[in-house]
Formats: C-alpha cells, structure tokens, sequence
C-alpha cells in the first residue's frame, strides 16, 4: 500500500528539474598567436587526389542491400490472355 500522495513520476520530474547544466566555458586563446592553418607556401599531401573525379583508390563502396516491395493483396496480376 503506498501512501505517498506523489506520484513516482513527479518525484523524477522534481530531481532532474534541480539539475544544473553545466556551459563550459571557451578555451583562452591568445589574440597576438598565429592562426594554427594559415601557411601561404603550403604543398599539397601526398595523400590528396589530384583529381577530385577521379575514383580513389582501394575497394569500391558497398552496394546497398536490395529493396523489396510488397503487392496489396487486392491487388491483380495483369495477364495475357490469348484470343
């Protein structure tokens, strides 16, 4: 028998209402420190294709599976009849 007046779900609802969430904070950079891409002379890698339509290397993707479709049952099959 249980003689609480409160359900077990406001219960739950009241201690996640006392949660506090947590907002990090950003990270201090320094404003006269070079920006970590910025390089004017950059090579391209050895590992970037040259040619983006080209297909890369290595095994083909997968093929998805097949899709099948299901027939209404009211529906008929179209037959030939012959004459």
């Amino acid at each position: 028998m249980n003689l609480s007046t409160t359900s077990p779900r406001a219960i739950g609802t009241r201690r996640i209402s006392r949660w506090r969430m947590h907002t990090p904070t950003p990270p201090e950079v320094d404003p006269d420190a070079p920006l970590p891409d910025v390089d004017p002379d950059r090579q391209p890698d050895e590992d970037e294709p040259e040619n983006p339509s080209r297909a890369p290397d290595g095994d083909p993707p997968a093929k998805p599976p097949p899709v099948y479709t299901m027939r209404h049952h009211g529906q008929r099959e179209h037959r030939l009849d012959a004459h």
